[in-house]
């Protein structure tokens, strides 16, 4: 008697499969038919259940063993299933940078999604960059030209070949320079800044440094002190890329001293500093010359060091005193004229030397003095103690 033949119905659930997904009952679902009728049996699959094919079309094929062997014939099928790539997202993850006038970023981190744990595949970036080059945090970061490496690579797809992540681009930090001028003492610390480049800023940027105020350590003379530039802040279209590193600059300039004022108020000099007002310490020395009405020229020496001496300066005007003539005469008996003596004219109480002359042709000497007590000495030794009041008065430069 022969043997009936079964119809194997074999209708996978899926023909498209993703890859990683192991075969099970919905692909394996043979099963075998005598009119219509199921014929109960076994069956055995090329693939069983949990296998995990490889991306590609894969033919499957099951036999049927019916558990009535005697009245059926051994059953086959074949069935066609695709393995489709699995996809799978890349996640990156970029560093926080400085401005440094670009947009591009540095991705420290790249990881795909749903990758099977035996699978070895990885992500490469070709490039990645901020949305802009400004500074700003929480910035987009976006990693272009995605691609798969790897020895699993082939079973998988990028869902997308870009990727986006969050970053921050921070101010790039500048460090002030500042240059300021010397100065001649004026009796104030303030300063003038003439230069105030600034390091590390992009050759394209428009930035620039703004101060508050600068000023000497002291208002007092001196070189190389120490001038400090303070209330920094940056101005200009890129200025919001930048951040000083500190709000405050220094640098050396001088201070030197200045020439003090010689005022007069009627027979009273004063020597004052650049307030008009303070006076200056030191020693003045008046030169008395004649006329109508006498003038002095002054000459003083400071003993402040932030003012200078002040010699040959313009001639001031003092009233006169009243002035005595001292005359006289050295007789000798040389022939042949009277030789030039040295005569001196000493006050008789100080013993100190009030004038000194020459003798004329004829051997007069002329002094002229206040009135007080005084001695003549020529040649060391005394020859006469005038009486002033004896004399002629008269106003000095008269």
């Amino acid at each position: 008697m022969a043997k009936k033949k079964m119809k194997i119905d074999w209708q996978p659930a899926r023909t498209r499969i993703p890859y990683g997904t192991p075969l099970d009952e919905t692909h394996l679902n043979a099963v075998a038919l005598h009119q219509g009728n199921p014929v109960p049996g076994k069956a055995k699959y090329s693939h069983g259940h949990g296998a995990l094919l490889p991306v590609g079309q894969h033919t499957l094929t099951v036999t049927y063993e019916p558990e009535d062997n005697v009245s059926y014939e051994v059953g086959e099928e074949m069935a066609v299933v695709e393995i489709c790539h699995l996809i799978v997202t890349a996640k990156i993850t970029a560093s926080d940078k400085a401005y440094d006038g670009m947009t591009t970023a540095m991705i420290t981190d790249r990881r795909l999604t749903d990758v099977l744990e035996k699978d070895e595949v990885s992500v490469t970036v070709g490039e990645a960059t901020f949305d802009t080059k400004d500074v700003g945090q929480g910035k987009t970061v976006t990693a272009r030209g995605l691609s798969l490496s790897g020895a699993g690579a082939d079973n998988y797809q990028l869902s997308s070949p870009t990727s986006t992540t969050k970053a921050d681009i921070t101010k790039k930090p500048v460090s002030p320079q500042i240059s300021a001028s010397n100065k001649v003492y004026d009796g104030k610390a303030t300063a003038t800044i003439t230069a105030r480049p600034l390091t590390d800023v992009l050759e394209k940027d428009e930035v620039s440094l703004k101060f508050g105020e600068a000023t000497f350590d002291t208002k007092d003379v001196g070189q190389g002190k120490t001038v400090t530039a303070r209330g920094l802040s940056l101005i200009g279209a890129g200025a919001d890329n930048y951040h000083l590193a500190s709000p405050t600059a220094t640098t050396k300039a001088d201070i030197t001293p200045t020439t003090p004022k010689v005022l007069v108020s009627g027979e009273r000099i004063m020597v004052v500093g650049v307030d008009d007002k303070t006076p200056v310490l030191g020693q003045i020395s008046l030169n008395l010359t004649e006329g109508s009405p006498v003038k002095a020229n002054v000459r003083f020496y400071s003993s402040e060091s932030n003012y200078t001496n002040t010699t040959g300066e313009s001639p001031v005007t003092i009233s006169a005193p009243v002035l005595r003539e001292l005359t006289g005469m050295i007789k000798t008996k040389t022939r042949g004229g009277v030789p030039d003596y040295q005569v001196q004219l000493l006050d008789l109480n100080t013993n100190e030397i009030v004038d000194e002359t020459k003798t004329d042709s004829e051997g007069r000497y002329h002094f002229l003095c206040g009135e007080g007590s005084y001695k003549v000495l020529v040649g060391g030794k005394q020859v006469a103690v005038p009486n002033p009041g004896t004399g002629p008065s008269k106003q000095a430069g008269a």
